[in-house]
């Protein structure tokens, strides 16, 4: 029914999810693409440059997906942060020693300029280990008062993953909801809280705008205490 575009025709977005197993959104970005593209094709990404997902992660992935199809997200997060983890173990000798690079030259490939460095390991496996409590915190504290509050909210929040998986319009929705919405409401969680729109960085700020990260925390301790 979907692997078949023309098939589609005809059938309610609910029956063929109720059918398939599927979720109505999921559904309904087949359509969509279907109807933008005439094909349901996966589409290059990046605009023809190297995706995230090698090779290499991608059998990861099916490896994973193979050993346990029915995991759940919450599972399957679960799995991400163990491996960031051990990651982040090894990587004073896979890095910081020139483990990896050696292996890599040994296996007549070329070292990437942009191997991560043995402090951003550590420091997305300990994102991904506090993510969680971090965003429950931020629920439950409702308000904080009047402590001094800078939110960095990046412009650029469509990607390519989000540009091939959204519809245009839903697109435009999600980031008006990020930039709008939920970042805005971060700022007034403080009476002092202001938010600072970045609008040519992407989620990885310290990357694409490094110097509006310093500017902010600069001022951060410049503010008097209350």
């Amino acid at each position: 029914m979907i692997a078949n575009g023309s098939a589609c025709q005809g059938e309610g977005t609910r029956k063929i999810a109720d059918v398939l197993g599927f979720c109505i959104a999921a559904v309904r970005r087949v359509r969509q693409q279907y109807k933008d593209r005439g094909t349901l094709e996966p589409q290059t990404l990046l605009c023809g440059r190297n995706t995230f997902l090698t090779e290499k992660r991608k059998e990861r992935l099916l490896q994973l997906l193979a050993d346990r199809p029915d995991a759940t997200l919450a599972e399957l997060g679960a799995a991400m942060r163990k491996r960031a983890a051990r990651q982040a173990f090894w990587a004073p000798l896979s890095i910081g020693l020139g483990v990896t690079r050696l292996q890599l030259r040994m296996q007549g490939r070329e070292v990437p300029l942009g191997l991560p460095q043995v402090k951003y390991l550590r420091a997305r496996a300990n994102e991904f280990e506090n993510i969680e409590v971090s965003a429950e915190q931020a629920r439950a504290a409702g308000h904080i008062r009047d402590k001094p509050l800078v939110v960095l909210t990046a412009g650029r929040v469509i990607d390519g993953g989000l540009r091939a998986a959204l519809s245009e319009p839903d697109q435009g929705a999600y980031e008006k909801t990020w930039i709008d919405d939920l970042q805005v409401r971060l700022a007034q969680l403080s009476k002092r809280g202001r938010r600072i729109l970045v609008p040519d960085s992407g989620h990885d700020m310290p990357s694409d705008r490094p110097d509006a990260i310093v500017a902010a925390v600069r001022e951060f301790r410049g503010a008097p205490e209350k």
